[in-house]
């Protein structure tokens, strides 16, 4: 049987609560994670997840000028092949289940 210590990380990302959140996210990006730790004198004090950005994004109502299409972001080589069935009068986002 597989334990957790057989998987675990035990490099992980952190930053401070001061940190602005476009270095956190710069952070994950580059260690590949999909959150970092927040320490204040050394103790855990919160996390940061890839879902925190998604919330931050859209409560800073970005400026719809200013953000780049999806092209300039997305990842072209998905893993697995998503179909999403097609919906009249809107979009639908299939999830991958395999």
């Amino acid at each position: 049987m597989t334990t957790v210590r057989e998987v675990m990380s035990t490099d992980l990302v952190t930053v401070e609560p001061s940190t602005m959140m476009i270095e956190a996210v710069r952070a994950m990006s580059t260690a590949q994670v999909g959150s970092v730790l927040v320490l204040e004198d050394g103790a855990l004090v919160g996390i940061f997840t890839e879902r925190d950005v998604l919330r931050a994004f859209d409560q800073m109502h970005a400026d719809p000028a200013r953000v780049s299409p999806l092209s300039k972001g997305m990842t072209r080589e998905a893993s697995r092949r998503v179909e999403a069935p097609h919906r009249e009068g809107g979009a639908v986002c299939g999830r991958s289940r395999g």
